[in-house]
């Protein structure tokens, strides 16, 4: 039983709230529970209410679920960074026993919630309080997302949010980021600062936006996934499926990015934002941003900040908050029946494949191409060595564009086709590195010479590194290719050395073969 099968207490499209299948109804005993947090809430003492539900945390697998409300609630909070309100915090927590924020406090608790919801341990939790969980959660999201005239689905209990107009002088997040501009431009905020020197900056993304969009997305994912599992009639004909999945949270997710005939340009242009390439898409250029939350931008004049983040740092975590963004584009396009594709969003997997990696191609910093597949890798996305060999073939062609040599033409590169044999892939390799693939020198455009070679050269560890994922290690050594392939490797750094040597290009690029014998452990 998971967070997506059960329902024990689900109402169901047989209950008598008929918008919502997780509906789950408030016994005597927990609505009277819920008057406590309320009231805090109510005295703006929100100290106390953080605390009335740490101390519920880990005490024999019981927990006090937090009504829709009190959620909005706690996610408004955690967008309440001390950074830029650290007098406000203060006051409003004076004697602060914990040495945090109340920010990361709540992010903390929502982190809690949602991990309790993806484990979904019955055993240890009571069923019913897990299946209101969900349902609360659920609410949140969908007023956020699919459902958003969505109101107090409970006769009986009277919402904090119809009584109240924000937390602390800021409006909840619900109104923050619930209208289609406001939402696309708190992506954007975070993805333009998300490599940020500026410090003032950069906290404020790190400490509020990232987590939060990251809680966004782990919400997001398991609505759909319950939609998928219990709101699709699987007896429906393929066309009736496909127009479920239309209205899917993950498709009006990605809708409120963009609804547009471009939504591959458009949302390669804004996850790629912050990264040094060469675009030409003139919309993300004419996108005003601005910040979330007025103020955030600078620090409070008592705010003392006491972390240096490094650039190595920042560049894995902004890359992985474009893996999420880009993990759930492939998952909604899996879920879709063959032969079918989406009106809005409006996107085909080749189509934002290829706009990916035209992208890519034109990246300036080879530590964001790199940081690009190898951020996580160990939660790498399948599609990862689809976009490696596709980016591949454009570096090739550029290459070839540029050189303007008719006795070149662009080799066939299949090896996403052939990971599963060795023999092939070797091969393939070997006649790359044979014919000057590997080796992309152009006199006119020797400035691009070493980066050219460093983003091919990553393209190809991505796709070994699928092929001993997948075969193992001793699959590629004992091929009776492997020592022509080392041989080829060899000699191409070879050419490489002495290209850079004769030129005086001045730029040191990494022996090949070094990477293959770490790769390998040999």
């Amino acid at each position: 039983m998971s967070y997506s099968t059960s329902l024990t207490y689900a109402k169901g499209r047989n209950g008598h709230n008929q918008d919502l299948h997780y509906f789950v109804d408030l016994n005597h005993t927990h609505q009277s529970s819920f008057e406590i947090p309320h009231s805090i809430c109510l005295l703006d003492h929100y100290d106390h209410l953080i605390l009335f539900f740490e101390c519920q945390m880990g005490t024999g697998g019981a927990f006090v679920v937090p009504l829709f409300d009190i959620i909005v609630i706690l996610m408004t909070l955690a967008t309440i960074s001390d950074h830029h309100k650290e007098q406000i915090l203060r006051n409003n927590d004076p004697y602060n026993a914990t040495r945090s924020s109340l920010g990361k406090r709540a992010l903390k608790l929502l982190r809690f919630y949602i991990k309790t919801l993806k484990d979904f341990d019955h055993t240890e939790k009571r069923l019913y309080d897990l299946e209101l969980l969900r349902c609360q959660f659920f609410i949140v999201i969908d007023q956020l997302f699919v459902n958003t005239s969505l109101k107090n689905p409970y006769a009986s209990y009277i919402s904090c949010l119809e009584q109240k107009s924000g937390v602390l002088g800021t409006e909840f997040i619900t109104s923050t980021i619930g209208k289609r501009a406001n939402f696309l431009n708190t992506i954007l905020w975070t993805f333009s600062n998300s490599l940020q020197d500026d410090r003032a900056l950069y906290t404020s993304i790190h400490e509020v936006w990232m987590p939060i969009q990251d809680i966004m997305l782990d919400l997001i994912e398991l609505r759909h996934d319950y939609y998928i599992r219990n709101e699709i009639d699987k007896g429906d004909g393929r066309l009736e499926i496909f127009k479920a999945l239309a209205r899917s949270p993950l498709a009006r997710f990605l809708t409120s990015m963009d609804s547009s005939r471009q939504f591959s340009r458009r949302f390669c242009g804004y996850i790629f934002i912050m990264c040094d390439y060469k675009s030409n898409l003139k919309a993300t250029e004419e996108l005003q941003i601005y910040p979330v939350h007025r103020g955030e931008e600078s620090f409070s004049p008592t705010f003392v900040s006491r972390v240096r983040y490094t650039r190595d740092y920042k560049l894995q975590k902004s890359f992985l908050m474009q893996r999420r963004f880009l993990k759930i584009c492939f998952r909604l396009y899996l879920d879709i029946p063959a032969g079918f594709e989406l009106s809005s969003p409006s996107f085909n997997l080749e189509d934002l494949v290829e706009e990916i990696s035209k992208n890519l191609a034109e990246f300036n910093d080879i530590k964001q191409f790199e940081a690009f597949f190898f951020a996580n890798y160990r939660q790498s996305l399948h599609m990862m060595p689809y976009i490696a060999q596709t980016t591949l073939i454009r570096i090739f062609s550029g290459f070839i564009d540029r050189s303007q040599k008719k006795s070149i033409s662009l080799p066939k590169v299949n090896l996403v086709d052939i990971l599963n044999n060795a023999d092939s892939f070797l091969t393939q390799c070997i006649s790359l590195f044979q014919e000057g693939f590997f080796m992309l020198w152009d006199i006119e455009s020797k400035n691009s010479f070493i980066l050219d070679n460093m983003k091919a050269d990553t393209c190809l560890i991505v796709l070994l590194n699928r092929m001993q994922y997948l075969n193992g290690k001793s699959t590629l050594i004992d091929s009776k290719y492997y020592d022509e392939f080392v041989s080829s490797i060899n000699k191409n750094d070879s050419e490489r050395r002495d290209i850079i040597n004769r030129h005086f290009l001045g730029e040191e690029v990494s022996d090949f073969h070094s990477v293959i014998t770490q790769l390998l452990d040999i």
